[in-house]
């Protein structure tokens, strides 16, 4: 064969090269971007159909909120308004969804009178869903635990109560997984607890004077944070600093800090500032390491990194890493403080009036302020808590009537609106939203827990119901 022609289908035929990195991530990309444009054509398509229907029956519109036409429906403005609705809890367009708490009733079967000792009815301080919303756990004065199933319909009564402490039991918290409760009390101490049998795990001494709060770490069933009267918070960890006692294990704190929201000057490690009580904290989602905590000196949050705590047998002072900037005019104390099930607001109910809104991203102004002619914090038993959806922010006052705000993105309460449930006598505490449903538990000085279902049929029942009404709890939509 003549070499031009060998020549010639040497260059005719077809490349043998192996395709080059460049080339093989360029047709990567223009695959993916090919799958992603199907995708999202078809759920434009599907979020359409739901979104239409969700609009034309969930809630009708009345005179004061805006109309919703066809017109803005457009596939984008869809899709990003289901994206608002799931991720931050808010309905499309902003609509009113209050008037579904009309319906909350409770009724004489679902309030429970905590028991008599020693010549008077013993309070309840503090009330807690478990995670799956199954079980609630109150304490109370007499430093007993008792265990409710709120699965079941009717009359609730403690399915298991046991003596936790000698003194008050302040507050409580369950492990993320519901298998155990841990306890703060006034024998200044915190007690660990199996949540089913109420055995006993482990006792954690370390504090000087009232432990006033507890907390878990997110998705942690082993650390946890403690706030008390002498100023300091107390980190924990079930894994170690343990010693084997007679009957259970006894805790020592793994790392302090001290005087967390003492007011004036630090000096190094010698200064004299008189211990301001911690009232509330919250280990925060978006970073495992970051606490916030509150005090009764003022209306500031302090955010605090784990990592930079002191060791407990060091007697330096910690530094926040951030603190809020305190509202104008005279100091209030802080009675608690809540986080939304977001992780990215906190609520601090202030003895001043109101609730302030911080985000819990970056403190530093308040967002916003909460406030209702209803509404009084006075002392630092008023409890806050949001619920599951975040639209609603519930607390206790002092007037014996629990308010909750509707909320939007932000946390602020821009439709005005808000609904007043009216069923105890005295100053009402700590409340508790339940994870998985929309149902309210209450607890206030008049010895009353209260559970609150939302229930139109049973709340007219017991309106109607006028010779047992006064025993019945209802609310007010304003």
């Amino acid at each position: 064969m003549p070499l031009n022609d060998i020549t010639i289908r040497a260059n005719n035929a077809p490349s043998t090269r192996q395709p080059t990195l460049f080339a093989s991530l360029q047709a990567s990309r223009q695959r993916r971007h090919k799958r992603r444009s199907a995708e999202n054509s078809r759920e434009d398509q599907t979020t359409k159909r739901v979104c239409v229907k969700s609009i034309d029956t969930d809630a009708a519109p009345s005179s004061k909120q805006p109309q919703i036409t066809k017109s803005l429906l457009t596939p984008m403005s869809i899709r990003s308004a289901l994206r608002r609705r799931q991720h931050m809890s808010v309905p499309p367009c902003n609509i009113s969804t209050i008037h579904m708490l009309e319906g909350m009733a409770s009724s004489a079967e679902r309030a429970y009178h905590t028991p008599e000792a020693g010549g008077g009815r013993q309070l309840p301080l503090a009330c807690r869903y478990s995670p799956n919303g199954d079980r609630l756990a109150l304490v109370d004065e007499a430093g007993c635990v008792s265990m409710f199933d709120t699965s079941i319909a009717g009359p609730i009564s403690p399915q298991n109560r046991w003596q936790a402490h000698a003194h008050a039991v302040f507050d409580a918290a369950w492990s993320y997984d519901g298998s155990m409760l841990v306890t703060a009390a006034a024998d200044d101490t915190c007690r660990l607890w199996d949540a089913e049998s109420g055995a006993l795990k482990g006792e954690f001494r370390g504090h000087s004077k009232t432990v006033r709060a507890v907390d878990w770490r997110h998705m942690d069933g082993s650390c946890f944070a403690s706030g008390a009267r002498d100023g300091s918070v107390l980190f924990w960890d079930t894994r170690c600093n343990k010693a084997r006692g007679d009957d259970t294990y006894s805790y020592r704190p793994v790392s302090t800090i001290a005087q967390a929201h003492a007011q004036g000057r630090r000096q190094g490690r010698r200064a004299s500032m008189a211990a301001v009580s911690v009232t509330g904290l919250r280990h925060l989602r978006h970073d495992a390491h970051l606490v916030a905590t509150v005090g009764a000196a003022a209306a500031t949050v302090r955010l605090w990194d784990v990592r930079m705590a002191q060791s407990a047998r060091s007697s330096a002072f910690a530094k926040p890493i951030s603190e809020s900037i305190a509202p104008q005019g005279r100091a209030r104390g802080v009675a608690s403080l809540a986080l939304d099930p977001d992780g990215t607001r906190l609520y601090a109910p202030c003895n001043d009036g109101h609730v302030y809104v911080h985000n819990a991203a970056h403190l530093g102004e308040p967002v916003c302020q909460l406030g209702a002619p209803e509404f009084e914090c006075r002392g630092f038993g008023s409890g806050a808590a949001s619920s599951s959806c975040g639209r609603y922010l519930a607390s206790g006052s002092a007037t014996g009537a629990v308010v909750v705000w509707e909320l939007d993105r932000v946390g602020a309460n821009s439709s005005g609106r808000r609904a007043v449930l009216q069923g105890h006598i005295r100053d009402a505490g700590c409340v508790a939203w339940n994870p998985q449903r929309l149902q309210l538990a209450s607890c206030a000085d008049d010895g009353l827990l209260r559970l609150w279902d939302c229930d139109s049929a049973e709340a007219e029942r017991g309106r109607s119901d006028v010779a047992n009404r006064c025993r019945w709890g209802f609310a007010t939509i304003h």
